[in-house]
């Protein structure tokens, strides 16, 4: 692996720097062709729905069939444990798209549902329960940036995040989440779910934009998502470019958001010194160009629904028709209340 070659300060020195999105954005879709055409990605097919729930469109995502994926080794039961490998170390060359830096790789998530779902991967192990860093933060900026609508960026943290690889990842799938492709092979055409401006956003954006009116928060600074049943905190992002430089200011955000997580989750629990390395503590984050999200988690399913950070965005992926009934009749909010935390 090229990034993770790099064990001395002159070659971390040495490393190139992030590309430039519009580079980056090619090498994405050139890789994710190749990949599909060669058999070494391959994407589910799925039917998309519109539920309507609390005012909010969800996208639910139906999966006839769910491609088995490799997963981590379970907790120590005393049950013979199969055999894995972390696919990140090495990774398939046929999924490479670029080194990002001396300290991060993209790579095409191997099983996707949607068209170029990338992973921003860390060259070296680090622990898929430990807090997103500066570092992260740029590489995943510059991913986001250079999808023509922007990206949505998320993080699953924690034991019932529905994090499946323990090897840290931040995941980028492109907007708008309901049909990523639907108007045209290069993404950039319009469609019907973008904005005035051209730049679609997911489901719950709705919703952030009313509350972040509601407090009369700036750009930067941390609100409550009282106008969700689910306990969720975010902030609006004021523009930001240079992935560099985004990089501290997106962690400083973070930071503000987790911390009103982990007082949150205290209060509620009555744990004490929760941190995010805390393997208790799980939390599900979300990022586009608009806004920041952190929602904390207390179990991973509701019925037979799982949820990852995705759903916490506004879109639901269900594996069988069991599941999307049960989202149906349940609704959204309901699953995602249940599995987070209610105010």
């Amino acid at each position: 692996m090229a990034a993770a070659d790099a064990s001395d300060g002159a070659a971390v020195a040495a490393a190139p720097p992030l590309p430039a999105p519009p580079t980056l954005w090619q090498r994405v879709t050139e890789r994710y062709d190749a990949a599909q055409r060669d058999a070494a990605a391959t994407m589910t097919d799925t039917n998309t729905e519109l539920v309507p729930d609390g005012g909010l469109q969800f996208v639910l995502r139906v999966a006839a069939k769910l491609r088995d994926k490799p997963k981590p080794p379970p907790d120590a039961s005393g049950e013979a444990k199969k055999e894995w490998r972390n696919p990140f170390l090495p990774y398939d060359r046929a999924l490479w798209v670029a080194d990002l830096g001396a300290s991060h790789v993209l790579l095409l998530n191997k099983f996707n549902i949607v068209p170029w779902h990338c992973l921003v991967v860390t060259a070296e192990f680090r622990s898929q329960l430990d807090d997103l860093d500066a570092a992260d933060l740029a590489a995943t900026w510059v991913v986001v940036q250079a999808m023509p609508r922007g990206g949505l960026a998320f993080y699953n943290c924690g034991p019932v995040s529905g994090a499946s690889q323990p090897h840290k990842h931040v995941q980028v799938v492109p907007l708008p989440l309901d049909d990523p492709e639907g108007s045209g092979s290069d993404g950039i055409s319009g469609a019907a779910t973008s904005d005035q401006q051209g730049l679609a956003r997911p489901p719950i954006w709705q919703a952030v934009a009313a509350a972040a009116a509601a407090a009369g928060a700036q750009p930067g600074q941390p609100f409550e998502m009282r106008n969700l049943p689910y306990a969720a905190f975010a902030a609006t992002l004021p523009p930001l470019q240079q992935a560099d430089a985004a990089g501290p200011q997106l962690e400083a955000v973070y930071k503000q958001l987790l911390a009103r997580c982990i007082a949150f989750v205290k209060a509620q629990t009555g744990r004490q010194g929760a941190t995010p390395q805390d393997s208790s503590l799980s939390y599900n984050w979300v990022c586009t160009r608009d806004f920041m999200l952190v929602a904390p988690r207390r179990q991973e399913a509701e019925g037979p629904v799982s949820c990852n950070s995705v759903a916490f965005a506004g879109s639901i992926f269900v594996r069988s028709r069991e599941e999307q009934q049960f989202v149906r009749e349940r609704g959204p909010l309901h699953v995602l209340t249940a599995t987070g935390f209610s105010w």
